[in-house]
Order: structure tokens, then sequence, then C-alpha cells
């Protein structure tokens, strides 16, 4: 798991740890890519050490746009799922969650309608992890639900990315929410530090693509052609021997391919063909061919009267 300045963190897919590639750290930043699997669900993992603050205060941005926040006080944390609407629960108004999951950006939006939010289209394909150091007690907000939009958001989803934006940023996900309800949560009260560091303590970038999208940026390596084990270990002997085994086979297996040149231009031809060209003439010429069969019979029957000593 990722660790910079004491403070661990990882995203879970689908309740295990992602697959992590090409991870740098560089002063108090810290990324890598992540393989994105279909229709999965993902959470963000939190452990603190000694940081010197009493609590953290923790932001999840996924394709630029702020999907969840808390204040924690333990040693550890999981975010899972964003709001989605507001929803009534026993009579209250509460938020509906929902998870967050990993979706192939061309099933993302529609066509009629792309996304021209210049925030969300450069950040694309990155789930960002901001932690800052909180010190003091944590100030109780008690107000509507929905009286300020900046305190309760909710979920945006992402618009449909243009195609030629995608391949040119190598987008193959985007973040979307699962058809399933979480859970609720009260959303008539809240908490904000009231002393909290003005700048991020650490950030966590994880930068999500399909294993293909990341062969084809260079982060992962391109599939390699297994060999046969036998065959690593032959010589050049061996190995020619193999391929004239091959080579022999016709009716079944490989077939010894003959070259004709037609013109200017070589074409291969089966050992059918071969075998047609050679008896083309004795089907053409029938005085000829039967002259020919003729001729060839009587050498091989002179050749078995001289073995039987006639």
């Amino acid at each position: 798991m990722p660790t910079l300045r004491d403070i661990t963190c990882d995203v879970y897919i689908d309740g295990k740890p992602a697959e992590k590639y090409s991870q740098t750290s560089v002063g108090g930043k810290h990324e890598t890519y992540i393989v994105a699997e279909e229709n999965k669900p993902y959470t963000v993992n939190l452990q603190f050490g000694r940081t010197g603050a009493p609590s953290h205060c923790v932001w999840i941005r996924s394709d630029g746009q702020a999907v969840n926040s808390a204040s924690c006080h333990g040693p550890k944390l999981e975010v899972a799922g964003s709001r989605y609407r507001l929803s009534t629960n026993r009579g209250q108004p509460a938020w509906e969650y929902r998870h967050l999951v990993f979706k192939n950006i061309s099933k993302i939006g529609d066509s009629a309608s792309l996304e021209n939010r210049k925030e969300r289209i450069e950040n694309v394909g990155i789930i960002s992890v901001q932690v800052r150091r909180q010190y003091g007690p944590l100030k109780v907000i008690e107000e509507g639900a929905m009286t300020d939009p900046d305190t309760f958001r909710t979920f945006s989803p992402l618009k449909a990315i243009p195609k030629k934006e995608a391949e040119l940023r190598h987008i193959s996900h985007g973040t979307h929410i699962s058809q399933k309800v979480s859970e609720f949560y009260d959303a008539t009260k809240t908490a904000i530090p009231i002393d909290v560091e003005e700048h991020n303590y650490v950030v966590f970038n994880f930068k999500y693509a399909s294993r293909e999208m990341l062969r084809q940026m260079g982060v992962l390596p391109l599939e390699q052609i297994s060999i046969d084990d036998d065959l690593v270990g032959m010589g050049i002997d061996s190995l020619q021997q193999e391929i004239m085994k091959l080579r022999r086979k016709s009716k079944f297996g490989w077939a010894w391919l003959r070259k004709c040149k037609v013109g200017n231009h070589v074409r291969v031809s089966s050992p059918t063909e071969k075998y047609a060209e050679e008896n083309v003439n004795s089907y053409s010429d029938p005085v000829n061919g039967l002259k020919r069969r003729s001729s060839e019979n009587e050498v091989k029957t002179r050749k078995m009267k001289q073995l039987l000593c006639f």
C-alpha cells in the first residue's frame, strides 16, 4: 500500500487492493496507475500514523469532482460511496448514498450532450485523495440539507467525453454510481473542523484505465508470446528436424509448400496444386500422356526383372 509521510492510502476494488504500477512519490504527492475493472465498486482506505495532528480531514475527488469528504479522529478510515440525492428515511430528510464504480467511457453519458466542464475533462480517470491535518474540536452544522450546496455536495454524473478527447488523453473508463442504494446517512447534521491546515499535507493520485489502455501507454509491458519449453532448449539441428517433420505432413497437418514463379511474382502452391500441375499434360494431351505412362511402366518392369534375376 502506498505510504507517504506516515499516511497509507490505497484503492480497493470489489474488496481487494487494486493492481498498482509505476508508483512515484515527490514531496507530499504520490502517483500510481491502477487497473480499472468494469462495473466493479471501489473504496478508498486510509491509515494514519504519527503525523503530529490529533485528527485529519480527507477529500475524495473522482474525475475532477469532490464525491465525498470526512473528518477522522481514529487510525483508520474507509470512504465508500457518494451522496446521490436527497430522500426520506423514516420521515426525515436523508441523503441516499451509492457506491462508486468503474464504467467504460463509451457507455457514460449521451452523445447529444458532451462534457464541457474543463475541470472534469482534464481529470477523467483520476482518483485524488487529499489529506490535511486538523486541530481543535469540530463545529456541528444543523441546517437544512439543501441550504448550502458547498457543504452538502451530491454526485454529478459525468457527461459523454468526445471520442477524440478520450483517445488523446488515453481515457478508457470513468467513475459512475451503482444502481443499488448503499445506505442512508443523516443529512441535517454535519461537522467541519474549526482549525484545519491551509495546504494539503499529502495527496494520493490514482490514475485508472483498462489493462489494454495501460499497455498502449507503456505503463504495462505488451503481452509476450509463450514458447514451448521443449523448443527453448533445442539446438539448431533439432529445430530443423522438427520443422521437416511438420513439412512432411500433408493431409491433416502442415503441408510442404512449393514456390511457383508466375511472371515477376512468386506464388506458393499446395501439394494438391503441385500434383495437378505435374499431371495436367496427361489430361490435356491423352496420346502423349499415354505414351509417357507406358514408358514409365516399362522402366519399372525392367528394374523388377533385374532384381528378380529374370
